[in-house]
């Protein structure tokens, strides 16, 4: 294949994972070693138009957890640097995700009920603002691409186990929704 074939087959697999919400930098593996002169924050085709739009008008927290409820996507930060792209449901009308510069505070490593929606289940919670956590859910399919939770932001279960085997679940960790 000439080169031109294999970067916008690059460029069509990095769209398909970040709609998939599959980890940018593994994919990027499986892709043919085409280095750019720079190595950008992300790879190209990762982030859809409205990501691309959006995190023109942000500055997205150093090395943190980044929640854009518009384009319901979760960006995890490594020095400054986008390492993943994940799809996030964030609060439907009348329970938004409050916006701002949060911690996580509390954590729970396992199943637990809310407390305000009894039989609404959370997977691993993160709690940054009130009430409000991240977290997996019962099942993936409630990880939805518009808002639909009471508040929460809902990411896939798998996501949310990379975020505690990777350090991101520590108190402290930065959060930041826009």
């Amino acid at each position: 294949m000439r080169r031109t074939a294999w970067i916008v087959l690059l460029l069509l697999l990095a769209s398909w994972v970040a709609a998939a919400g599959v980890d940018v930098l593994a994919a990027a593996a499986v892709a043919p070693a085409v280095a750019p002169a720079a190595a950008p924050a992300v790879l190209p085709g990762a982030l859809n138009a409205c990501a691309r739009q959006s995190l023109r008008r942000v500055t997205l927290v150093r090395t943190g957890i980044n929640v854009d409820r518009r384009c319901q996507q979760a960006y995890v930060t490594r020095n400054g640097r986008i390492i993943k792209v994940w799809r996030a449901t964030t609060g439907k009308p009348g329970y938004r995700t409050r916006a701002g510069h949060w911690r996580v505070y509390r954590r729970i490593n396992g199943w637990t009920e809310s407390r305000l929606y009894p039989g609404a289940w959370m997977y691993r919670p993160l709690y940054f603002s009130g009430g409000q956590a991240l977290h997996g859910s019962a099942t993936d399919a409630l990880v939805t691409p518009y808002p639909a939770s009471h508040g929460c932001v809902r990411i896939w279960r798998r996501n949310v186990d990379w975020l505690w085997a990777n350090g991101y679940a520590r108190i402290g960790t930065r959060v930041y929704v826009f």
